[in-house]
């Protein structure tokens, strides 16, 4: 039996894999029918086969993305912030994601999108008190903002020589007429970006009016137009999408909806930048006979997986979780030891590696008998501790958001003590790293940030700076008007863009 899911292909041929246009243009009462069901099929493959809604990789595939993993140069993900002309941002350009297979459960931790509100995405297809907001996120994704995602813009042949303008008009009559009469594969929709672009045919208003004096433009595919409030000259591109049993169908990409629908669903930490931080620092005792690295929230193996990418020196990766689910009961062993099993299975391995996985939360983990022995030892600390209540990973009463409900209860009783056994442990002459940063629940915000670097500070480590790592573009990012600065916090320009970032925070043992 594997303790991994692969790519699945079950439901993607299904019937209930459906296309756009007809989800589009069924009755309301038809697509909560459809949802329904889908939420049934996919509960249904989870619970019974593991497979939740990912598209994972094909068993053939998995000693290719372990190797993938491996030979990342960590050298170009290095970035200038170009506001203070730094090079302190790091990019994942790799996207090995390869240890969710590992840790399916990522996708039953909650995200707390509002006090009392917690939910997983496997909330959104299982329980049916969150099925009027799975169905709330489809209706928005599908059948009023999937023309974006369904419908291209409208581009002629490559070799179209003629009049982009006129082309316009031929497209919208012909595919409209063809709608009319039943006769066509095809419908549109008239995009409301005023976005120019080049080799891309575009219909102005006084056109669209004229069609729909004649009957053939009607109000679906004037999504977001209102031809009353612009003026005769305004230009809109086009977008078109089937509507036949060819056309493009919905799974597996309305997943990643749901996955933003369940708030912004837990991710793992970027394996690429786990090996970039532990080749930075520890390329000062590469030669060492062992290497220890410690990571005091180990989550669902990201950071793992950079370790264990690393060939060329003899790391021993000690990691603590309390997460009993991370542990699997038939083979006596975690998660962790189970991945790294199976990649060293698939991977040519150079340097030895060592992991020791210790069940029990990095707040107590200094009363354990085994972790006792590496007080003093450790080369280098890193992780991506909880963000107080921000994520729900399990309602086991281990987890530090459960057993310590109040912010500062939390910082004290769980953030501190943390910190405090990883500074005592580190060797001295060594470097610590903290992927932390301030949250939002409900209405409160909370200082995590600030906290970290001043107990830190405390325990004698002396904060070297930050480095930033670069999040994947947002198109929520808003700029304002007057300053020209997103209004968020942790935002840098990489490549001429406003980019979101996470601190992570540098000390020295001195």
């Amino acid at each position: 039996m594997s303790y991994f899911y692969t790519k699945n292909d079950d439901l993607i041929k299904s019937p209930l894999n459906k296309s756009f246009g007809e989800l589009f243009t069924c009755t309301e009462e038809e697509f909560a029918i459809w949802v329904d069901e889908l939420c049934f099929a996919v509960t249904l493959q989870w619970d019974e086969f593991g497979q939740p809604p990912k598209a994972g990789v094909r068993l053939e595939e998995m000693g290719s993305e372990f190797e993938r993993i491996c030979k990342v140069d960590t050298d170009k993900m290095w970035f200038k912030d170009e506001q203070t002309r730094k090079l302190d941002c790091v990019i994942d350009g790799a996207r090995v994601s390869i240890a969710n297979s590992f840790f399916p459960n990522i996708l039953k931790a909650q995200d707390t999108v509002g006090e009392g509100k917690a939910v997983s995405v496997y909330d959104l297809f299982a329980k049916h008190s969150a099925r009027d907001k799975t169905l709330a996120v489809l209706t928005k994704c599908i059948r009023e903002d999937g023309f974006y995602d369904f419908a291209p813009i409208y581009r002629p042949p490559t070799s179209f020589k003629g009049d982009l303008r006129r082309e316009a008009r031929r497209i919208v009559e012909e595919i409209l007429t063809e709608e009319a009469t039943g006769t066509g594969q095809r419908c549109l929709w008239i995009d409301a970006s005023a976005k120019v672009e080049k080799r891309t045919p575009r219909i102005n208003v006084k056109e669209l009016k004229a069609l729909k004096a004649k009957g053939l433009l009607k109000k679906h595919h004037l999504n977001g137009v209102n031809l009353s409030k612009v003026s005769d000259d305004s230009l809109f591109r086009i977008r078109v999408y089937g509507i036949n049993e060819s056309a493009k169908r919905v799974l597996p990409l309305i997943y990643r909806h749901l996955e933003l629908g369940a708030g912004i669903a837990p991710n793992n930490f970027p394996s690429s930048i786990a090996r970039l931080l532990y080749k930075y620092a520890t390329d000062r005792c590469v030669d060492q006979k062992e290497i220890v690295i410690y990571d005091p929230s180990m989550g669902f193996g990201g950071r793992l997986l950079g370790a264990l990418s690393l060939r060329d020196r003899a790391i021993h990766y000690i990691g603590t979780d309390p997460n009993t689910e991370n542990w699997i009961k038939e083979l006596g062993i975690s998660r962790y030891e189970y991945m790294a099993r199976i990649f060293k299975s698939h991977v040519r391995y150079g340097k030895e590696f060592k992991g020791t996985y210790i069940c029990s939360g990095s707040e107590d983990v200094a009363n354990n008998d085994e972790f006792k022995k590496y007080k003093g030892k450790v080369d280098f600390v890193f992780t991506s501790p909880p963000y107080f209540s921000a994520e729900i990973y399990s309602n086991e009463p281990t987890q530090s958001s459960i057993k310590y409900k109040e912010y500062d209860s939390w910082r004290d009783n769980f953030l501190r003590p943390t910190l405090k056994t990883a500074a005592e442990w580190l060797k001295n002459d060594r470097i610590l790293a903290f992927n932390i940063a301030d949250i939002n629940v409900g209405s409160k915000q909370y200082p995590l940030e600030q906290d970290t670097v001043e107990i830190l500070k405390e325990f004698g480590l002396r904060y070297e700076g930050k480095l930033k790592m670069v999040l994947a573009v947002s198109p929520s990012m808003k700029v304002g008007k007057e300053t020209r600065q997103p209004s968020m916090k942790n935002f840098c320009i990489v490549n001429g863009k406003w980019r979101k970032y996470e601190p992570i925070f540098v000390f020295y043992k001195p």
